[in-house]
């Protein structure tokens, strides 16, 4: 990012910061949402681990194989180089705000209804 030495683009590295940030509350509500559906740490370290892989890798893949050019950016990936670029889209924040609490809520509810 800085070469020539000090020749650093400073949108790109604040949202780089920004982009991490979100990918990263992101992935931990899926974690707790993994966290709460099993009893077992290693079975809900498999399943957080797998569903976070699927949502930054394989929606975008399988989207654009069924749907191309149509349903783009479902997935974490292009959210994330989208915002790493140092743009900083509402679009791109809503998404991932959007999810994280969507994982936070269902763990929630998930949670509660286990306590009945």
């Amino acid at each position: 990012m800085g070469n020539p030495v000090g020749n650093l683009d400073v949108a790109t590295t604040i949202g780089s910061y920004i982009a991490l940030f979100l990918l990263a509350s992101t992935f931990a509500a899926v974690g707790l949402w993994a966290s709460a559906v099993s009893n077992n740490q290693i079975v809900s370290f498999v399943i957080a681990t797998f569903l976070c892989f699927f949502l930054f890798f394989g929606l975008d893949a399988i989207v654009q194989m069924i749907f191309p050019n149509v349903m783009y950016g479902l997935g974490f990936q292009s959210h994330f180089d989208a915002i790493s670029r140092g743009v900083i889209d509402s679009r791109n924040l809503l998404y991932f705000i959007s999810v994280s609490v969507f994982f936070i809520i269902i763990t929630s509810l998930f949670i509660k209804s286990y306590k009945r």
